[in-house]
């Protein structure tokens, strides 16, 4: 009945064909194991782990001819004869001696004959548990011999000549034949060993596998690197456990994101001004800091109805409104012009009835009303009795008649008209001026937004508008045009703390329990949290790849 016999070629053959489904640094591994004698140097190990962690490394698999090239046959292997022993122990030269290539073949002979001699040459060229090989010269050589044989094997039906000595490595197919004497024989008795044969693929597993373990070993120091250059602020975090910096820095991960770490670690200018203004708020009594709140509240309101009151006086309505004002009071201005030329075209006098002329024909009223004829009302008066209060001269019919004329025009409609037009934009005018911010307002003004409140930008903003509006209510009070808009007073963002204010005073002065307090302290909480989570920002970077390279190793 004939028997299948799994021979050490089918079994290597089938080793290549298992190693193509392996990691590319395994399949590396093999070969190497089976193209280099002993054991794989550091260097050998460090390039393997190299392509362990980075899969696109370039490797070299094992393929079908490293098989062929380095590991025995897998035909039966015998030894035909030993030939020529030189310089070995008492042999002599040119003898021969053969084995029966099939059966038992019994060498005999006395002692000293050269069993022992030939025993030792074999040892040494195939495998014995033997590990104490010495083979000693001839003591009768006067000059010592350099030591070698010639060792004919058959693989199959072929032959082979194996040129041996001491110093040069067997063939691979010879240490498939053992070697067993006597020394062998107390080995096994008297000592503990290995198994005395392992077939070449088994042996080659064996080998991968120390090397696998080899390089777990690299790989979970390298771990332990990596783990050990956590900061001691990442290992222990300071951080609340429940808020969002707190939350996402204890469950730090190679799946944690950059885009969070960064969008948490970044606080607005307004987020910062929030929390240096908690801070202060919880670092001193509530009540204390809500009077205080309380205080710049108050004195926000005002800054902010001085600033509206500037901002209306120089709008576009406004230019149009005085525009139309002053174009009322030219208007009627010339209505009067002509009236008066008309009705006073033979004084001899000029800009009779213009507003020089107006204002001391009033100061003549006065004067009469009150001084010369306080039972009269001006201009009334007798001819040939009474005096002008002016030239201090009798009057006669025509001055009397020419003092009426004089009031009719006063006292008409194009000359009220006129009169109430320039009063009117006057006013207007002088109104205009109660808007005006001094200087030392605007510095008190931007002084108080800066550091009470924090809000540099917003004061720096609010000192370009106001010197912008102030620039534009000059040129307004002078009756010119701006070549262009004033900037707009930044009012939304002055609302808004306001509001805030309002919120942190009401805020400070509730409970300890109630949700205003509670939300308060929890603002306080996360702000704190995300500026300390800023200051280690580039460290739990570091980190979060540390945990993605570690997470990459612990996949090999």
């Amino acid at each position: 009945m004939e028997t299948n016999v799994y021979t050490e070629r089918q079994a290597l053959s089938d080793l290549v064909k298992w190693s193509l489904d392996r990691p590319s640094w395994q399949r590396d591994a093999l070969k190497r194991i089976v193209l280099q004698e002993g054991d794989l140097s550091s260097i050998d190990i460090e390039e393997l782990t190299k392509i362990c962690l980075d899969s696109s490394s370039s490797f070299d698999p094992l393929t079908s001819d490293d098989v062929k090239a380095g590991i025995v046959t897998g035909e039966p292997v015998s030894i035909v004869s030993v030939e020529n022993p030189i310089g070995i122990n008492a042999l002599a030269e040119k003898q021969r001696l053969e084995f029966s290539k099939t059966g038992l073949s019994i060498v005999y002979g006395d002692n000293g004959s050269g069993k022992s001699g030939y025993a030792r040459i074999l040892k040494h060229a195939c495998h014995t548990r033997d590990g104490k090989l010495d083979i000693r010269g001839d003591i009768q050589d006067i000059e010592p011999k350099a030591q070698s044989a010639n060792i004919i094997f058959s693989t199959g039906d072929k032959e082979t000549t194996l040129n041996w000595n001491p110093k040069k490595s067997s063939l691979p197919n010879l240490s498939s034949v053992s070697v067993f004497d006597s020394k062998s024989a107390n080995i096994h008795v008297d000592e503990t060993n290995p198994i005395a044969y392992t077939p070449e693929p088994m042996r080659i597993l064996g080998k991968l596998s120390d090397i696998c373990d080899t390089i777990k070993n690299n790989l979970d120091n390298q771990i332990a690197l990596l783990i050990k250059q956590t900061p001691e602020a990442i290992k222990t975090p300071s951080l609340n456990e429940k808020t969002k910096a707190g939350i996402f820095l204890y469950g730090l991960s190679d799946k944690s994101s950059l885009e969070t770490l960064k969008e948490l670690s970044t606080l607005s200018e307004e987020e910062k001004t929030r929390l240096y203004q908690l801070e202060i708020d919880f670092a001193q009594n509530p009540k204390i800091s809500a009077e205080k709140i309380e205080r710049q509240n108050k004195s926000l309101v005002l800054y902010k109805q001085q600033f509206q009151k500037l901002h209306n006086a120089i709008t576009e309505e406004s230019f149009n409104r005085r525009d139309s004002l002053r174009q009322e009071r030219d208007n009627k201005m010339k209505l009067a012009k002509l009236a008066s030329e008309k009705i006073f075209a033979a004084s001899p006098l000029p800009d009779v009835g213009k507003e020089v002329w107006q204002q001391l024909w009033e100061a003549a009223r006065q004067y009469s009303d009150q001084v010369a004829y306080p039972n009269k009302k001006f201009p009334e008066a007798n001819a040939d009795g009474d005096f002008c209060v002016l030239c201090q001269q009798e009057l006669d019919e025509e001055a009397v008649l020419r003092r009426l004329t004089f009031e009719e025009f006063i006292q008409g409609t194009t000359k009220s008209d006129e009169t109430t037009a320039i009063t009117a934009y006057k006013e207007n005018i002088i109104q205009s001026k109660t808007a005006d911010i001094s200087l030392s307002t605007i510095r008190d003004a931007i002084a108080f937004l800066e550091k009470d409140l924090g809000e540099s930008k917003l004061a720096k903003n609010v000192r370009v508008a106001l010197i912008t509006a102030k620039w534009h209510l000059r040129i307004y009070m002078r009756g010119l045009s701006p070549q262009a808009k004033a900037i707009e007073i930044p009012e939304s963002r002055l609302n808004e703390i306001n509001q805030s204010l309002s919120k942190r005073a009401s805020q400070l002065l509730a409970d300890d329990k109630t949700p205003e307090r509670i939300a308060l302290i929890r603002e306080l909480n996360e702000l704190k949290d995300r500026k300390h989570l800023s200051s280690i920002f580039e460290d739990v970077k570091k980190e979060i790849s540390r945990q993605q390279e570690i997470a990459k190793i612990k996949k090999k």
